[in-house]
């Protein structure tokens, strides 16, 4: 007698699904930036492409400019990802505690 055949096993869930987080925009050359998460020490790469804006809009950030995020792993380290500008009252709302 043969046995029935199995169902394939479900893909496992993500080990570390993508959380927005929220920094500011240490420089940006055009093409490509630094930015630095709140809390951490170090600052996270992220390029134009990583940018949101509406279709045809020009992407760009300036130095200084609070954004949210998410974090992934480049070839040569964590990259941002989905930067999206805030302004300061969507920042205290979504974050409470944060100094501004």
């Amino acid at each position: 007698m043969s046995s029935p055949a199995s169902a394939a096993p479900a893909a496992p869930p993500p080990k570390n699904p993508p959380t927005r987080q929220y920094g500011v925009v240490v420089s940006f050359s055009g093409t490509y930036g630094w930015l630095r998460p709140s809390g951490a020490d170090k600052d996270v790469f992220f390029h134009q492409s990583g940018i949101k804006a509406a279709p045809g809009a020009f992407r760009a950030v300036v130095p200084g400019q609070v954004v949210t995020f998410e974090i992934t792993h480049g070839p040569k380290g964590p990259v941002a990802i989905g930067l999206e500008i805030e302004i300061k009252s969507q920042v205290l709302h979504n974050y409470p505690g944060v100094k501004y």
